[in-house]
């Protein structure tokens, strides 16, 4: 598991270092992450969260944007 860490600190580095997008936004998940959340810091993401619906709650957060619901709502 750790080497796996390893390799997903130095793709974020990575991503971070080629990207045009300053503002560029990583989010990790899974159980690795769920049971501790702390390692989503130690891989340089920007966060983490326990499923879906509040991984988008937290990139519009991240971004500063809403997305519309299907309803237009």
């Amino acid at each position: 598991n750790d080497g796996l860490l390893n390799d997903l600190t130095s793709a974020i580095s990575t991503w971070r270092r080629c990207s045009r997008n300053e503002t560029l936004a990583v989010l990790v998940g899974g159980a690795a992450f769920n049971d501790h959340p702390e390692r989503s810091d130690h891989v340089g993401a920007d966060g983490s969260t326990p499923n879906a619906g509040e991984a988008v709650r937290l990139a519009e957060n991240l971004v500063g944007v809403g997305v519309r619901s299907p309803t237009g709502n």
